[in-house]
This record gives C-alpha cells, structure tokens and sequence, in this order.
C-alpha cells in the first residue's frame, strides 16, 4: 500500500529536526528542489504513519505551498494511479493562498507580502495582497466548496482519503453551507483541532525562525510523532 501525502511546510516536516524548509536550503541537497529536507521527511508524521501502516511513503508536500498546487499536484497524482493500492491524506493550508502560472513556472503567494515573484508581476502581487486581506470569509467559502468537490470525487472514486486543517479551520463558513463529511475530514470547522492548534494546546514547541507568520516557526519532531499518534486511528478506519 502506499500512503500519498500532501500539504505545505507542516506536511513537508520543515524545520522539524534542522532549519531547512526545503531540501535546497542545504547546500547537500541543494539537487533535490523545494522537496522536503529528508532528513525532517523521515522525522515527520507521514513517515510515521507511513512505517505503522506497513506502507510506502509518496510525500508531495511542499514549503509555502498553496491548496490550490495542492489540488492540482494531487489530481495528477491520482490520474497516473492504476491498480495500486493507496490512502490519500492531506493537510490543506491557509485559505488566501494562491497558485499563479507564468512563463511556464507556478508561483506559490501568500497574504504575508513578502513572496518572491517575478517582476512582471510584482504590481499584480503587492494589489492581490491588498485586496486578499478584505476576502477571508471568501476564501474560506471558495476552498471549502472545492474541497468538497475532490471529497465527491474520491468517493465516487472508492479512493481512500483523510483530510484536515494544517493551520486555519473553515470556521468562517456559513453553518448552513456546512457539509456532513463522514470520516473523511477532521472536524474542518473546529479552531481546536487543526495540526497547529492541536499542538500548540499541548505545549509542544515549535523552532523560532523562518515561519513567523505561522507564530514562530513550525513543530519539531516530537510534535510530529504526536500528530502521527493522534491521525493513526482516523486512517486505520478507512483502509
């Protein structure tokens, strides 16, 4: 079986066990990209979950990534699956986050400004954030609809999937939009039980640094063997 992973830094374990987001970071491995660092790949939850369950890992998790390269990345991924047997699981990112296509490269950007973007576009990126900020409530409402319309998919499909928040819940969401999900997501409108909040109201530490954004960096390795522990039960019941 393998278990297919995606999400942004928290799913790619950056800075999990040293303080490289991406592999690039370390001259060492500078060959491999804006892949997870492999050592923080091997210390992070998916590889946990990946040895319990007995499964092969493909991890496509990438640093600042947004849902929508997310979505796309995935859906590749599950066109080119034939008769393997996997379980997706993904650990969708903040809602304002987009994917932007130029001269053939996608550009991950985000609301904090500080992106680096060609400068051809770099008048669109410094207005998008401008105008991002006055939108959560309608990114929330955008990302919950798409996710739902993978979440159909899959299960016309028969793919096993778990979701669940990295960081920001979809609590903004009008309660009359709000989906039955069985299973398959992580209590999606709950502040509580997103990766990050879970954590944090365990007290586990996160490495100061890069991530300011995201309240101080990202969790270290033992926060990843607990959100492993606490995930291992949501996916055993899907397979």
């Amino acid at each position: 079986m393998i278990l297919y992973t995606n999400g942004c830094s928290h799913v790619a374990a950056g800075e999990a066990v040293n303080e490289f987001c991406f592999a690039e970071d370390d001259s060492l491995y500078y060959a491999l990209g804006r892949q997870p660092h492999p050592d923080n790949l091997a210390a992070s939850f998916s590889a946990i979950l990946a040895n319990s369950l007995g499964a092969i890992l493909d991890c496509n998790a990438e640093a600042a990534a947004s849902n929508d390269r997310i979505l796309r990345t995935t859906n590749e991924y599950i066109d080119n699956q034939h008769d393997e047997d996997f379980v997706v699981l993904i650990g969708w990112t903040t809602w304002e986050r987009e994917e932007w296509l130029h001269e053939g490269e996608y550009y991950q950007v985000n609301g904090s400004g500080i992106d680096q973007v060609p400068k051809e576009l770099a008048t669109k990126y410094k207005q998008w954030v401008i105008d991002t900020n006055s939108k959560w409530r309608e990114h929330h409402i955008k990302w919950h609809n798409r996710i739902w319309d993978l979440h159909c998919k899959f299960k016309d499909e028969n793919i096993k999937h778990l979701f669940f928040n990295s960081h920001v819940p979809l609590d903004l969401v009008p309660k009359s939009q709000r989906k039955q999900w069985g299973d398959n997501y992580i209590l999606p409108y709950a502040s509580d039980y997103t990766y990050f909040n879970y954590l944090n109201s365990k007290g586990f530490r996160r490495r100061p640094g890069s991530a300011k954004d995201l309240g101080g960096g990202h969790y270290l390795a033992d926060g990843h063997q607990e959100w492993a522990d606490f995930l291992l039960p949501h996916l055993t019941k899907l397979l």
